[in-house]
């Protein structure tokens, strides 16, 4: 196998901005770099599975309600945080993700499929987002914090000619940060993701049917139902590890697409870090 593919999806909540700043109140800058391994699904909807390795480089300031960040796995960010009226907001973006009917790839990995998903792609469409953008709101209430998030992704779709999609994904969260100790944070969320017609048809549809699928028309609506969980334990002042689980449940016409080979998708992993 040639490289290893972390998906968007799991990028864009892997370590959410507003955990970090939640665990972190000090002003200025720091710096992180570490790495682990994840194992999870080749893409989103695939029944194969990979042990794929999560680099991390980040950088930080803060200053007040804001915070900015550059990290490979965040992405490039900007978060406001006010307490006093309970209030929090983010913008991010993210490197995008691309399939063909030989690889799938997400930021600076890439996996080739397997010979049964290559024989489910044949002929499809090329589908692409080379970045994609997250607007982030929510209230942060004494049971946890309560939010919506509205990503934005403009898809180029090359099936002999070349389209453009100006896609939107929607979600609604429950997210509950829970410092346990001075050196434990938990963190949970439960989501709903939503997906537009120009999202779902990019992603999902089928036009023309092949020797492994017939065709589909995949309309937007419900795309799945998340779960999210991640401890983080800071083993001394710069050292410190965190493991991670999220489950995936696809949902409507996400998990009827003839894309998708497994409904539920599952994603573990862990990783050291230096704080510096």
């Amino acid at each position: 196998m040639k490289g290893n593919i972390v998906t968007a999806i799991v990028i864009a909540i892997l370590i959410l901005p507003l955990a970090s700043a939640f665990a972190e109140q000090e002003g200025g800058w720091t710096f992180a770099l570490g790495g682990g391994a994840l194992f999870m699904n080749t893409y989103a909807g695939s029944d194969e599975y990979l042990l794929a390795p999560i680099p991390e480089v980040k950088a930080r300031y803060s200053k007040g309600n804001y915070t900015f960040s550059a990290s490979f796995m965040e992405g490039l960010g900007f978060t406001y945080l006010d307490m006093d009226h309970r209030l929090f907001g983010s913008l991010t973006l993210y490197q995008g993700n691309k399939r063909d009917d030989e690889t799938y790839a997400a930021g600076f990995f890439k996996k080739d499929h397997n010979d049964r998903i290559a024989r489910l792609l044949a002929g499809t469409a090329t589908v692409s987002t080379l970045v994609f953008g997250e607007l982030a709101l929510g209230l942060i209430s004494p049971i946890g914090i309560i939010g919506t998030t509205v990503e934005y992704h403009p898809i180029r779709y090359e099936n002999g000619s070349e389209d453009f999609y100006h896609g939107f994904l929607g979600s609604v969260f429950y997210l509950l940060p829970v410092p346990v100790t001075d050196r434990m944070m938990i963190i949970g969320r439960l989501a709903v993701d939503f997906m537009d017609d120009r999202y779902a048809d990019a992603w999902y549809s089928l036009p023309e049917e092949n020797s492994a699928a017939r065709t589909f028309n995949a309309d937007g609506g419900i795309k799945d139902f998340k779960s999210y969980l991640k401890i983080d334990y800071a083993l001394s002042k710069h050292l410190g590890v965190a493991a991670l689980a999220l489950y995936s449940r696809l949902l409507c016409d996400a998990e009827k697409s003839p894309f998708t080979l497994a409904e539920n998708q599952v994603t573990a992993g862990m990783y050291l870090y230096l704080k510096f």
